[in-house]
C-alpha cells in the first residue's frame, strides 16, 4: 500500500515460476476497489521465474492494493512460487 499524489507513473512488478502451465494476472486497485491497472498473460510451465508487470499513472492522492492470481481453465489446482513484488513510481515532469 502506497500513498501516491498527482503526476505519478507507476509500475508494479512480480516475478513469477510456474509449476503448471496457467493463466496469471497482476492487478493494481485503489482504496475503494476500483482497477486501475490489469494485466492477463498466459505462463508456461517453466523451472525459469518471469517478470509480469503493470502499469499505472497516479490521478489522485490514494492507495494502492495488489493483486496477483492464477486461474485455470479446466478445474485443476494450479501452483507457482511468486516473488519480489516491486512498485516504482515516477514523478512525472
Amino acid at each position: 500500500m502506497a500513498d501516491l499524489d498527482w503526476g505519478w507513473s507507476c509500475t508494479a512488478q512480480i516475478w513469477i515460476q510456474p509449476e503448471n502451465s496457467s493463466s496469471f494476472i497482476l492487478r493494481v486497485k485503489d482504496a475503494n476497489g476500483a482497477t486501475v491497472a490489469e494485466t492477463t498473460t498466459w505462463l508456461n510451465a517453466s523451472y525459469s521465474y518471469q517478470a509480469i508487470e503493470t502499469n499505472w499513472r497516479g490521478n489522485h492522492k490514494t492507495k494502492v492494493f495488489i493483486e496477483a492470481g492464477i486461474t485455470s481453465n479446466d478445474g485443476r489446482l494450479r501452483t507457482a512460487r511468486i516473488d519480489d513484488l516491486t512498485v516504482d513510481c515516477l514523478l512525472d515532469g
